[in-house]
């Protein structure tokens, strides 16, 4: 049944406002008599007084139109205003005798009592690290006996450590972030080219003896070896082990490239794959300026296999790709030799027989339809003849694009 009178009550001048249901029974059976006998209205007020103090009923809605209430009228109370309880109370103000309510919670005080805490005037806050927030009897002190400015949150001291302004050091693009010397040096160490005042942001990936060279680089001195291919970030070389690569021997060549992935690996979700055998060929023309057969490069990984055990994993990855690979080129080099005697044959009935013997067969791409050949300097002006003749009738002869390898 719907009620007569909708009522708040009041109890913010009563000394005593009940805590239980059977508290609230007994107050209610001291105001209801005096809601009795009255003509209540919407926004109307009823002051009852007792000896407790005052209570206030407020009604909200009424059924009642014109009409009085009487004993048969149903009431239903929809909330009750008391004062505010302060459950949380400044320490430094209760020690000075004072009542004032604390909303932060001291790091100091909070170990041993969570409800003591500090106002807005005791409290103290380094560098805006609320979650740190003392009193001033707990503001922590630098390792050098000043009181402390900041919370270091480099990786030495992970913000649990505060330092005085001495040893400030800022971030370098964001002025609210500070770390101490020693955190600032790791996070931010200097390029290690002589003379460079720059940040050494990048880390040498050449792995030397038990792990990577991590000598500090500036990107400016930063040589990126693209082993991935041009769109994703190559591996990181400073310039000494730069200045290495071309030196390098071929199985150790291949192995900087599969430790260096492995390296990089290492606590990444999204992790790049070895290169393809084919893309390993332009590595060692790039850095070493010789050409290199698939099945070559192949035995040089299974070489590195076989040496270094950490790397099988990875390898063992890679392998089943690598093999169709090598199939792939067992029988482009087939097809290729015997494209190679056909150009043979061509060049001896164009009158160039004496030529076949000095050049050599370099790699067929059967996709591309490409033929490359080995030609010594002092013949390729006679192969190519006068404006690409003898080339070009190489080339409609055989139905092949012929390229002159140009290591």
């Amino acid at each position: 049944m719907r009620p007569s009178v909708l009522l708040v009550l009041d109890l913010r001048e009563y000394a005593d406002p009940p805590s239980d249901e059977e508290g609230s029974r007994r107050l209610w059976a001291e105001v209801e008599p005096e809601l009795i006998g009255r003509d209540l209205r919407p926004d109307q007020t009823i002051t009852v007084r007792r000896p407790g103090g005052v209570i206030g009923a407020t009604v909200l809605e009424s059924d009642l139109g014109a009409g009085w209430t009487g004993p048969d009228t149903t009431f239903a109370v929809c909330g009750v205003l008391e004062r505010p309880k302060l459950l949380y109370r400044c320490g430094p103000c209760a020690d000075a005798g004072q009542v004032r309510y604390g909303p932060f919670l001291c790091s100091g005080c909070g170990s041993t009592d969570t409800r003591r805490r500090v106002c807005d005037d005791h409290v103290v806050i380094l560098d805006l690290s609320f979650a740190k927030a003392t009193c001033p009897a707990h503001v922590p002190a630098c390792e050098c006996g000043r009181t402390a400015s900041f919370w270091c949150t480099g990786p030495g001291c992970g913000s649990g450590k505060a330092w005085c302004d001495q040893h400030r050091r800022r971030h370098p693009g964001d002025e609210l972030i500070s770390y101490c010397r020693g955190c600032y040096d790791r996070r931010f160490p200097d390029c290690s080219t002589g003379g460079c005042r720059s940040i050494g942001t990048l880390s040498c990936e050449f792995q030397a003896g038990a792990g990577s060279c991590r000598t500090r680089v500036c990107p400016g001195h930063a040589f990126r070896w693209q082993v991935y291919g041009p769109a994703r970030r190559g591996l990181v070389l400073c310039p000494a082990h730069h200045q290495r690569l071309p030196s390098l021997a071929a199985d150790e060549l291949v192995r900087q490239v599969i430790s260096g992935t492995l390296g990089r690996r290492r606590g990444r979700s999204r992790v790049p794959k070895l290169p393809r055998l084919s893309l390993f060929q332009h590595i060692f023309i790039n850095v070493q300026k010789r050409l290199l057969t698939v099945p070559q490069l192949y035995d040089l990984a299974d070489q590195v296999y076989r040496a270094d055990r950490s790397l099988t994993a990875l390898i063992d990855e890679h392998r089943p790709g690598w093999q169709r690979e090598r199939t792939d080129a067992i029988t482009a080099e087939r097809d290729g030799q015997h494209h190679f005697a056909r150009l043979g044959q061509e060049l001896t009935a164009m009158g160039h027989g004496d030529m076949v013997a000095r050049i050599s067969f370099s790699i067929f791409k059967p996709h591309a339809g490409e033929l490359w050949v080995r030609v010594p300097q002092d013949l390729k002006g006679r192969f190519i003849g006068t404006r690409g003749a003898t080339i070009n009738a190489l080339r409609q002869r055989i139905g092949l694009q012929i390229n002159l390898e140009k290591l």
